[in-house]
Parts: structure tokens; C-alpha cells; sequence
């Protein structure tokens, strides 16, 4: 068992006739030695992976777009392209958990 000595000083003022007095305070604490360990919690959410090409839903596609009178028209012909349109699809990769890390006790005393 360690034993420490403290010394605070603990003023105290009188405000009658202007006389202000300081009064020292001594006192004694054990401090346990500490063979404790301790760990600090940290919340980690859950971890997903988004994939936003999971689901086909339509292909890709060209299509050609002309007037039906296209040879009075100029002959004006349009390749058009269309992308594919998905679905998004999400995979958990690491499900929501607490991980603990050490880190130091406070000071256990004894009075």
C-alpha cells in the first residue's frame, strides 16, 4: 500500500472589516496499486457493400428512330442508345458489434 500526502490550501475570505484569512487543509488517502485492466467500448455499425449494377431490370439497347416519310424529309435517321437501368443490391460485409480497447483504470483510493 502507497500512502501520498496532499496539501491543499483552502482560503477563506471574511469580509468583515476587510480581514481576509488562509487556512491550510493537510490530509491522507491509500491509493490501492492497480493491477486492474480496463477497456473502452466503441459502437462499429454495420459495414454494407453497394452494388449499383445488382439487379437487370432492361438492357442496354440501340434502336433506330426515322420519319415515316423519311425520304421526303431529307432522309434524317437517328441511332439512339439507351443504357441499362439496374436495381441496387446491398451485402452486409460486417454486421454492427462493439469492440473493445484497453485503456487505463482510474485510481482506486481508499479514505
Amino acid at each position: 500500500m502507497t500512502r501520498f500526502r496532499f496539501a491543499a490550501l483552502a482560503a477563506m475570505v471574511i469580509c468583515v472589516g476587510g480581514v481576509t484569512g488562509a487556512q491550510a487543509l493537510e490530509y491522507e488517502i491509500s491509493v490501492t496499486p492497480d493491477r486492474d485492466v480496463c477497456w473502452q467500448p466503441t459502437y462499429r455499425p454495420e459495414r454494407v457493400v453497394v452494388n449499383t449494377r445488382g439487379r437487370l431490370v432492361r438492357p442496354p439497347a440501340r434502336s433506330m428512330a426515322y420519319d415515316l416519310n423519311y425520304q421526303a424529309s431529307g432522309g434524317l435517321v437517328r441511332n439512339s442508345y439507351h443504357p441499362g437501368v439496374y436495381v441496387e443490391t446491398q451485402r452486409v460485409v460486417e454486421p454492427e458489434h462493439y469492440s473493445l480497447s484497453p485503456t487505463a483504470c482510474p485510481p482506486r483510493t481508499r479514505g
